[in-house]
């Protein structure tokens, strides 16, 4: 018992440690862009349905499908989910109303995630959840320049953690968090930092990240548009050897907006043209707004108005196709939150109900109590007249017991007189009168052996007689076997099973457990049970092989006889349909046994009889 309790408890750890595994190995996945590996985990056959409708959410995020994002999340009944579950639920579902705008629900989602991640001990995950709070806080109308606090706890506790892309990270957010006018280049230190960082964290990604925010300082904010253009070449050099175009995209807008500055319109159009060719796996790009704005522009500037209408066009259509979509997103999210109150709403009802049930539970209970009360009362009275009752009735009953074992008695003595009268009749008066018949019949086919017209019909004729006679030879054995007292049930079975087993039919018998002789009466019942099915076998069963075994439980006799014959159709066997089985049956239950019989044609016959020994 207690190895299957650990057996059970390592079990439940490994799919603990494979379901965590499961979300770390996607987070990664979606942090190197690596969508289609996400997706492979996703729809593996060792996921969970939960699992897996999370991670879908998820990378319908990671793909701008916000719509789709909330009709996944908030379809999950989280009442279902495990710790881990719903922390990564809540995340996720963050993301989602960050996404949206909705800042004050995505820190509330953040918030109860980090406090999940805390208690299951993902210290890496609780201390992500400082910088998304943080991020989002930023961008908040309603939090004008965010909450540090957030910042510097991220910061602390990924030196702790030891977590390079983590202090990567910080160390850029802090570098605008402590930017100073005055001595604006000191925030290349911050960014040297990040760099390093980024290094040690082997993830070249990260690096990309750092090169991307050397470039926009030193190009929005310097000037440098000649240092500018290296950081952004380098970032693209990484970005191309992971095949990232959601990384690539805005890095060419980026250049793009650096050859404005210099006057190279046709230099822009070119970048922002490679950008606009830049496949990404969004159906929802609002990049594409900035680009077209900024084709048009440099196309006005080049004084090429047709082409300069034409991304005017591109522009009104994919900002009304934003919009388009913010509208299915509003509209996808209030249906998909309207199930999720209507659900929370049903689990209340239901709880009420389960509460009311309960309370009626408990007076019904109440009340069972009183009434079991008054009934005990009542019962005490009976109790008395009740037992004298039982007392006249177990008199009666001893009586009937007794009259019943005599008369069991009589019958048998009386069967076992009229079996013996059928066995002398057959063998003296029936069996010698074969016997003249067969002599007669050899005299007269030795009178006509010379006539061939006549040897097949008297051929025929000698089988028929001494199948005949054979036939009444065994009916005598069988009828005229008894048990004898001092030979007992199983020698008296084997004497009788001898005596019938020919060429055609074999017949084994065994025995378990029977050393100790039974009563005289049990053994006679029990003989005669087995001796009517045996004789039923060779009547009508027209079998070659059968078995008897016979097994004694301490409190109880097991039967159980076999054969290959013909079998039939139980259901259709009637009473006193010649068969045999009414008189056996009604001899079991005389003896409050029980009999059940498997057969079914072609396939032969198994009878089962279970007796309480007596």
């Amino acid at each position: 018992m207690l190895k299957k309790f650990l057996s059970t408890l390592i079990l439940l750890f490994i799919v603990q440690l494979g379901a965590e595994a499961q979300f770390q190995e996607f987070q990664n996945h979606l942090r190197f862009r690596q969508l289609d590996k996400a997706k492979k985990i996703i729809y593996s056959d060792n996921i969970s349905a939960n699992d897996r409708s999370i991670l879908q959410g998820k990378l319908f995020i990671e793909n701008n499908q916000i719509d789709s994002a909330f009709v996944r999340l908030l379809e999950i009944d989280t009442l279902q989910l495990n710790k881990e579950q719903r922390a990564y639920h809540l995340y996720y579902l963050a993301d989602a109303y960050d996404q949206t705008s909705e800042y004050s629900l995505a820190v509330d989602n953040m918030s109860k995630a980090q406090q999940l991640y805390e208690e299951l001990g993902y210290k890496n995950e609780a201390n992500e959840m400082n910088m998304k709070i943080y991020l989002t806080l930023l961008s908040s109308p309603f939090f004008q320049g965010g909450d540090i606090s957030y910042l510097e706890n991220f910061y602390e506790n990924a030196k702790e953690l030891e977590n390079y892309n983590q202090l990567s990270r910080a160390e850029i957010n802090l570098a605008f968090e402590n930017f100073n006018p005055e001595d604006p280049f000191e925030i290349i230190n911050y960014f040297d930092r990040a760099l390093e960082l980024s290094k040690k964290s082997d993830n070249k990604l990260d690096q990309a990240r750092v090169l991307n925010y050397y470039g926009m300082i030193y190009g929005e904010s310097f000037g440098i548009i000649d240092s500018a253009e290296k950081y952004y070449d380098l970032a693209l050099q990484i970005y191309e050897e992971f095949d990232d175009n959601y990384k690539k995209k805005p890095v060419y807008t980026l250049k793009a907006n650096l050859a404005r500055a210099k006057g190279d319109f046709k230099e822009s159009i070119r970048l922002l043209k490679i950008a606009d060719s830049i496949p990404t796996s969004t159906y929802k790009n609002e990049m594409n707004v900035g680009i077209y704005l900024n084709l048009a522009n440099d196309y006005k500037d080049l004084e090429m108005i047709d082409s300069a209408y034409f991304y005017m066009l591109r522009y009104n259509e994919a900002r009304d196709e934003i919009n388009f979509q913010k509208q299915n997103v509003n509209l996808a999210r209030f249906e998909a939150e309207k199930k999720d109150k209507e659900n929370l709403l049903l689990s209340q009802k239901n709880e009420r109900n389960r509460n009311l049930l309960f309370g009626m539970g408990g007076l019904l209970i109440a009340l069972s109590f009183i009434s079991y009360l008054l009934y005990t009362n009542n019962k005490k009275k009976q109790l008395i007249f009740e037992q004298k009752e039982e007392v006249n009735k177990q008199k009666t009953q001893g009586l009937l017991n007794q009259i019943k074992i005599t008369t069991i008695d009589s019958v048998l003595k009386g069967q076992e007189q009229e079996r013996k009268r059928i066995a002398s009749d057959l063998h003296d008066n029936l069996g010698a009168r074969l016997t003249a018949l067969r002599m007669n019949f050899q005299h007269l086919k030795d009178q006509c052996i010379d006539d061939e017209s006549l040897q097949q019909p008297l051929g025929k004729t000698e089988e028929l007689l001494e199948g005949t006679y054979e036939d009444i030879r065994r009916m005598s054995h069988v009828q005229n076997s008894g048990i004898m007292a001092n030979e007992g049930l199983i020698p008296a079975i084997e004497k009788f099973v001898e005596a019938i087993n020919s060429d055609k039919l074999n017949i084994d018998v065994n025995h378990f457990e029977m050393d100790e002789k039974l009563s005289n009466n049990f053994e006679i019942n029990l003989f005669r049970i087995i001796q009517e099915l045996t004789t039923n076998i060779i009547k009508h069963a027209n079998a070659s092989e059968a078995s008897i075994s016979i097994t004694n439980h301490n409190h109880s006799i097991n039967i159980i006889i076999e054969d290959n014959g013909v079998g039939f159709d139980v259901s259709q066997v009637k009473p006193h349909s010649g068969i045999g089985l009414s008189s056996i049956i009604e001899k079991v239950e005389d003896l409050d046994g029980s009999l059940e019989v498997d057969s079914s044609p072609g396939k032969g016959t198994t009878i089962i009889i279970d007796l309480p020994i007596q």
